[in-house]
């Protein structure tokens, strides 16, 4: 049986959603999860494989992740090329 993902990887350009390689998203310097564990990046992984995003990734106007880090870490491990992104402007607080 093949599950067809919710949002596709390839081209999206639906309500805002953009799809951004994940070699020009970043990780945020002062992210509230400093260390993420392999054990729990291990389901995401297999998640993102079958089911591909459920919703995308939250990015700053610097490509730094607003809210997500574990599903981009887990897709650049997984090897995904391109991750559904939506822009917003007040990324840019502290957390």
């Amino acid at each position: 049986m093949v599950f067809e993902p919710r949002i596709k990887t390839e081209s999206i350009n639906l309500h805002g959603i953009e799809s951004v390689p994940v070699e020009k998203l970043k990780l945020r310097p002062k992210r509230v999860r400093q260390k993420i564990s392999w054990k729990s990046l291990q389901p995401l992984m297999k998640s993102i494989k079958l089911f591909g995003f459920n919703q995308p990734i939250e990015v700053n106007n610097k490509n730094e992740v607003v809210i997500g880090n574990r599903r981009l870490v887990a897709a650049k491990l997984g090897f995904v090329d391109k991750i559904p992104v939506i822009r917003t402007n007040d990324g840019d607080y502290e957390a």
